[in-house]
């Protein structure tokens, strides 16, 4: 009897302290195996305009999948300086660089077989000189990974893509026009937004958009178009004419939208809602899939890339939003039905 109370305290005291511990995981930029020779550039800052500077999202670890943070121990401007400085030699020119960053966050999923990692990196390398920004490259991925224990190498190949960014970039020249000033990479996405014509018109051109593509570009891949709608406002049928003028149905999942009578549908998960543009961006109304977890709903900063290998059966309505650049739905609130 003794034995088994020995046992049960044991236990306790195991499972406590196990799960008492931080359950986070570190993200740390390696230094450069390799050198750059000749770089334009050997100091650069870092301007975090990330709604949270503080997310990297999400790994699961352990035999349960438990959820943990990723966070960076060292603050990441302390890291980048490390970064450069360990890529450049003596070569180095005094130039000065910036590293806009505008998403940076692991997420993994666990399926049936297999774990997946995903990796987003989203940002813009400027030149800096006399309070002017010039660009010198642009990079918006997602690195996915596919594995039985996925963390480590998801980690791993997220600091490669960081590193070979930069380093591929560090003898690049910017060009001498459109240059910012700080004010305006504060408002990039405005700036942005100005020059895409589906945002800087008030007057949508009707057609179906098969890819946000076309949609943001407001060039319709099929025009002559009819649609019929439920007594509730809710899309019955789209007809399109082809190019040998003949009246062929269109299911939704195959396109990205549709423009009738100037009022724009956006084609969802399970339907076709109304898009609304509220100041400068573009919102609706819709369902999808719920997420398994709060913590993984972290997530759902890769606009739906994987929003549905995340998700379980059961749905409800979400407020999204329109992401300018890649045309994926970020969820901003969920809805009551």
């Amino acid at each position: 009897m003794r034995v088994k109370l020995y046992l049960l305290l044991f236990l306790i005291f195991f499972w406590s302290t196990g799960f008492s511990q931080s359950k986070m995981e570190t993200f740390t930029i390696a230094m450069p195996e390799m050198k750059v020779p000749n770089s334009l550039y050997n100091s650069i800052h870092l301007l975090d305009i990330r709604k949270d500077t503080t997310d990297f999202g999400i790994v699961q670890k352990g035999g349960f999948n438990r959820i943990e943070k990723v966070i960076t121990e060292t603050p990441l401007f302390i890291q980048f300086t490390k970064l450069l400085t360990g890529m450049v030699d003596s070569s180095a020119k005094n130039g000065e660089l910036l590293l806009l960053l505008r998403q940076l966050s692991f997420a993994e999923v666990t399926g049936s077989m297999s774990e997946r990692g995903y990796f987003q990196f989203r940002a813009t390398l400027f030149s800096h000189s006399n309070g002017k920004y010039g660009i010198v490259a642009t990079i918006d991925t997602v690195v996915v990974v596919k594995s039985m224990d996925v963390t480590k190498k998801m980690l791993r190949l997220g600091n490669s893509t960081i590193t070979d960014f930069l380093a591929t970039n560090l003898t690049k020249e910017t060009p001498s026009d459109n240059l910012l000033v700080v004010e305006q990479l504060l408002k990039i996405d405005s700036i942005e937004k100005s020059v895409l014509p589906l945002y800087a018109t008030t007057t949508y051109t009707d057609g179906i958009y098969y890819n946000f593509n076309s949609f943001v570009m407001q060039q319709p891949d099929e025009t002559g178009l009819s649609v019929s709608y439920y007594k509730n406002g809710k899309v019955k049928t789209i007809i399109y004419t082809d190019k040998k003028n003949r009246q062929q149905e269109m299911d939704y999942r195959y396109i990205y939208a549709f423009t009738d009578k100037g009022k724009i549908y956006i084609s969802g998960e399970f339907a076709c809602y109304p898009l609304e543009k509220r100041e400068d961006d573009f919102y609706f109304i819709g369902e999808a899939r719920n997420s398994k977890s709060k913590d993984v709903a972290t997530a759902t900063i890769f606009y739906g890339v994987i929003g549905g290998l995340i998700a379980s059966s059961a749905s409800s309505l979400f407020e999204m939003k329109i992401d300018h650049l890649s045309g994926g739905f970020i969820r901003i609130k969920e809805v009551k039905k």
